[in-house]
């Protein structure tokens, strides 16, 4: 099975039920758990472009029978289930999630993901990664420098190659030779590529990063008994509050390593321990990465209204791909990952427990999975928000979040 988004998603849900005869799936930008689609460690978030989406939403979008009120049931089952109030994992969204029968996965998978995917985010694929590697299932990955697409439309001979070699193996068993290569193929800027033998790729090591007085992320921990404080601005987006991180900013907290003498990769999902009391109505603790270096440098990829159609076909068609164009920037910032939590979740994404104001608590989360290499003079940021508008609900702004310094961290899984 094979297939790029939700038709991704149906091989992850077909081999997580361990039918035989399935001998392989390439799930591309494909999602391993539904809750973590719409969900995040107990606050409703948003996938990307998709404000207010939910389960409901993306049902009546697909709903296209005749006589769609034979559904009126299910719809509403679906409305209620999903708990957009508490956003707590329940059994609705246990039915949903494939980790939870990873085990018995038979099947071979080679695993494709756009680490600028901000649709199916990149924690899906490298949760599912993790999960298949704990169980030694035969596997192998690519990361690409574009965002929720297609290989195809990417690498296109190099992908075709491998597919067809990939397939002969699992399908045809005949010995390619393509169980013997790296098995990770990452996109580590346009079209410079890398190849490891495993993913993360060897030598990354999880690398604790302190935050520190005058907005300093450090080595070793310091500034202990020092908090210092923002305040809710649910107005701007992520892109608007990372920027400018040498200016005091009353909305946010920003946290800077010294510049880095040389490159370095981070490669996997980056943690983040933070020390912290709230009072307001923003139940949300936001965390995000952010790659600090000079202007005019590389900001993603764009995709273009105009398509390249497989053989024959009229652009629309299965087979039609739209293009993309890679495309730099003139800000000196660029968030790298990013992670939400809902701080009464903070003991399990499951119960919501209440917190009380002022109180401080330590929170922990993780960011989505990533593979970037922060280049020689370039900084490592950590900046903490409360709302994300592009994803996460808005509460009413004025939400006071207090931050202890020497305990509050994170975690980097890097290499040099």
């Amino acid at each position: 099975m094979i297939g790029v988004s939700y038709n991704g998603t149906l091989p992850n849900a077909v081999a997580a039920t361990g039918v035989r005869g399935l001998e392989t799936i390439v799930p591309i930008a494909a999602i391993s758990s539904w809750y973590d689609y719409y969900r995040a460690n107990g606050g409703v978030v948003a996938p990307g472009g998709f404000q207010g989406e939910d389960t409901d939403v993306l049902a009546k979008a697909v709903l296209t029978r005749a006589n769609p009120e034979v559904c009126a049931d299910v719809m509403a089952a679906l409305e209620r289930d999903q708990d957009r109030v508490t956003g707590d994992y329940n059994a609705f969204w246990a039915e949903r999630d494939y980790l939870r029968d990873v085990a018995k996965v038979r099947a071979s998978v080679l695993l494709v993901h756009g680490l600028h995917d901000d649709n199916v985010r990149t924690g899906q694929a490298g949760q599912w990664w993790d999960a298949l590697a704990k169980r030694h299932v035969p596997r192998k990955i690519w990361l690409h420098q574009a965002g929720h697409t297609d290989p195809f439309n990417i690498r296109r001979a190099e992908w075709l190659s491998t597919l067809h070699r990939w397939f002969d193996q699992w399908l045809y068993r005949i010995d390619t030779g393509i169980m013997r290569e790296p098995m990770a193929d990452v996109e580590v800027a346009p079209t410079v590529w890398r190849t490891a033998r495993s993913w993360p790729v060897p030598g990354t090591r999880q690398t604790p990063m302190f935050f520190g007085t005058g907005g300093t992320l450090r080595t070793a921990p310091s500034g202990f008994g020092t908090r210092e404080s923002f305040v809710d601005d649910p107005t701007q987006t992520a892109e608007q509050l990372a920027d400018a991180e040498l200016t005091a900013d009353p909305n946010r907290l920003a946290y800077l390593s010294a510049p880095l003498t040389r490159e370095t990769r981070l490669s996997g999902t980056p943690t983040v321990t933070v020390r912290a009391d709230l009072d307001g109505a923003s139940p949300y603790l936001t965390a995000l990465l952010v790659d600090y270096g000079p202007a005019d440098r590389f900001a993603g990829v764009r995709t273009l209204p105009v398509q390249d159609c497989v053989g024959p076909g009229i652009p629309g068609d299965p087979g039609c791909f739209n293009r993309r164009e890679y495309v730099t920037t003139r800000t000196a910032s660029e968030i790298v990952s990013r992670g939400w939590l809902d701080v009464r979740n903070r003991l399990s994404k499951a119960h919501t427990t209440p917190i009380r104001a002022g109180k401080t608590y330590t929170f922990s989360w993780k960011l989505q999975t990533e593979d970037h290499v922060f280049a020689p003079g370039h900084r490592i940021g950590l900046v903490l928000i409360s709302t994300e508008r592009d994803h996460t609900l808005r509460y009413p702004a004025g939400t006071k979040v207090g931050v202890r310094l020497g305990a509050s961290r994170v975690v980097l899984p890097l290499s040099r």
